[in-house]
């Protein structure tokens, strides 16, 4: 049933049970974890409308001109930035030009409103995972090592390493002067003269796992990257964009240190 909510003036705003946003909605947006768990905090009457509880799961916010607030702390809605995912296909640089005028990641991203650009990059011959958005921090955060984002990569190379080789590179090669960091390397598909590997890294070094592999004495003959932090390409096709939706943006927030990991507010 529709619930009134009262309004900044004292009064009963009937409109609110259709006009605006609903809540749990609104502090998704704002950066308070999922959906879900806005509704357990709105029950627990842990959030306040224009200074009074609201325990109504169906309360809907007016973006111009209500105050809400979690715990006490106001939340607000991030202006301005754009979280997107790009399965970057081979062939394509990962610049937003090109001097050569060879396909780039700035083609595809130049129509995208919140002007996103990539973060990291991958090989011209590589495909894959690129994270685009217009959040500097949130970039800064993803390629320190300091995060150690994982990079998850799917790798057919011309070979069948033995057990022990791919030991070698999890426990750390050096590449330009310094030991690479603990990764997990596993064989996941044999054929006769090649295999696939999957490599997962805590680091994103300049053409880490070409370096890696051929340290071994292999080749690699394709490169895909398959996750990012906590963001994957599962069900994407190559070429294809997709926006984050707000519970993913609220994740890899948190995963970059953006969001507190305890109560995920602002």
């Amino acid at each position: 049933m529709p619930t009134d909510v009262p309004g900044t003036d004292g009064t009963r705003d009937s409109q609110r049970s259709s006009a605006g946003e609903r809540l749990n909605r609104f502090l998704s947006r704002g950066g308070f974890s999922s959906r879900r768990e806005a509704d357990r905090a709105i029950v627990a009457g842990r959030v306040t409308l224009n200074g009074k509880v609201v325990r109504e799961l169906g309360t809907r916010v007016d973006l111009q001109r209500d105050s809400v607030k979690v715990d006490g702390k106001k939340v607000t809605i991030p202006a301005g930035l754009s979280y997107y995912l790009f399965f970057k296909p081979r062939g394509v640089v990962s610049t937003m030009e090109d001097p050569q005028g060879r396909p780039c990641l700035g083609d595809f991203l130049k129509n995208l409103r919140g002007r996103p650009v990539p973060v990291g990059r991958l090989d011209f011959d590589a495909e894959g995972l690129v994270l685009c958005t217009s959040d500097g921090d949130l970039i800064n955060r993803m390629l320190h090592p300091r995060y150690g984002a994982r990079r998850v990569y799917e790798v057919k190379i011309n070979g069948i390493p033995e057990r022990s080789a791919l030991k070698r590179l999890e426990e750390g090669i050096f590449l330009d002067g310094s030991r690479t960091r603990p990764a997990r390397v596993i064989l996941t598909e044999r054929g006769e003269k090649n295999s696939w590997l999957k490599m997962v890294l805590q680091e994103g070094r300049n053409r880490q796992v070409k370096r890696m592999v051929e340290h071994l004495g292999f080749r690699v003959l394709r490169l895909r990257r398959a996750a990012f932090g906590p963001l994957s390409i599962k069900g994407m096709r190559p070429g294809q964009f997709r926006r984050l939706e707000w519970e993913e943006i609220v994740e890899l927030r948190t995963f970059a240190g953006q969001l507190d990991k305890q109560s995920k507010r602002l």
